[in-house]
């Protein structure tokens, strides 16, 4: 089967926490020839079926795949081609259909199981639902990793709030592929995401603290953050911090050039 899906959700491209799935132009490859497998009624509908996917009439080559699963309903390879079609037509609960069939009826043939957990784990995503993509993108890298199913679960992980994870699942993807620059744009919303998170509990801090100090009349340290990385010293910028009256504190940079975030009530 040579069908290549290249399915990068937010992995690829985090717009306001929304899935953008990519799906490359080349998903549909020329079905094996007839002299590597036995022509057949089955095997020239979907041979049509893909052809016609490849100039992008999804819905014909559907309406194909549909005949060659009903004359061979066995073959897993009709299932995950129509699948990719869905995908392109938005239809996720599809996709996801013809995925589950793929992996419960395609043991014998893993690279199949792997491609349709990381098209699923894609649907499941643009479909909001995080924990299945999760599910779907972990057993598929129990079959073969790759950079694109890493960044998948990576986003997953993201909107499940798991940001640890999130961001070790990115740098997983980006060192397997340091040409893709859809990873390091998911990169940079994981750390304003940790990063939003931060002054969130900064400000909770703070405000806890100074009624705290208030009622003893003692002054209290209440915050300290540090971070040593380029990208955590943008996220906590001098100016987050002017700009944030419920934060009483001063920003100092140390002699070891990493941030020192000190809120003092």
């Amino acid at each position: 089967m040579t069908i290549k899906p290249n399915c990068l959700l937010t992995g690829a491209i985090v717009l306001a926490s929304m899935s953008v799935c990519l799906i490359s132009n080349d998903a549909f490859a020329a079905t094996p020839s007839a002299s590597k497998k036995e022509t057949s009624p089955a095997t020239e509908v979907h041979a049509k079926g893909t052809s016609l996917a490849a100039k992008k009439d999804y819905q014909a080559a559907i309406a194909e795949f549909d005949k060659a699963i009903a004359l061979d309903p066995k073959d897993v390879a009709p299932y995950l081609e129509r699948a990719i079609c869905y995908m392109y037509l938005n239809n996720y609960t599809k996709v996801i259909e013809d995925c589950k069939f793929v992996i419960e009826n395609g043991k014998a043939h893993k690279k199949e199981q792997r491609e349709a957990m990381m098209i699923a784990a894609g649907a499941s995503n643009m479909s909001k639902n995080y924990a299945a993509g999760l599910d779907y993108s972990t057993k598929a890298l129990a079959i073969e990793p790759s950079a694109l199913i890493y960044a998948d679960r990576a986003v997953s992980n993201k909107e499940l709030g798991k940001l640890s994870d999130a961001l070790a699942d990115c740098e997983q993807a980006i060192k397997m592929d340091s040409k893709r620059g859809g990873f390091y744009v998911l990169r940079a919303a994981i750390y304003e995401q940790m990063a939003m998170a931060d002054r969130k509990k900064a400000k909770t801090l703070a405000t806890d603290l100074v009624k705290k100090s208030t009622a003893i009349e003692t002054p209290l340290s209440c915050y300290c953050r540090t971070a040593t990385t380029p990208q955590m010293r943008t996220a906590y910028s001098a100016s987050d911090v002017r700009n944030t009256p419920a934060l009483l504190g001063s920003l100092r940079i140390s002699a070891g050039n990493s941030l020192n975030w000190i809120v003092s009530c």
